[in-house]
């Protein structure tokens, strides 16, 4: 919504077509607002449930790994803590900054 409320902003205005370019952007505006506000609302009715699940995983991944020596498929120990350092770190992430 941006790039294109941007492109619009840009475009050349004719004679007399000031007002139509202006209820353009006010349009595009509105509809971001709505968009943003939609998005946020889905954040945060997804935001914990999904924060949740990641670090149940995260802590079955940890457990699954020391059940099998930290070893993976192939015997690698260096793949294997690198999955479970990722995903530890992917936790982290989710998490919003205090």
């Amino acid at each position: 919504m941006d790039v294109l409320t941007s492109y619009a902003s840009q475009v050349p205005r004719l004679d007399g077509e000031q007002e139509c370019s202006l209820d353009l952007l006010e349009y595009l505006g509105a509809q971001r607002q709505k968009y943003a506000t939609k998005l946020d609302l889905v954040i945060r009715q997804y935001a914990s449930p999904l924060r949740k699940r990641l670090k149940q995983t995260s802590r079955q991944m940890d457990k699954a790994l020391r059940r099998n020596g930290s070893r993976d498929a192939s015997g690698n120990i260096a793949n294997a803590e690198a999955a479970a350092s990722g995903l530890h770190l992917l936790s982290e992430l989710t998490q919003p900054a205090h």
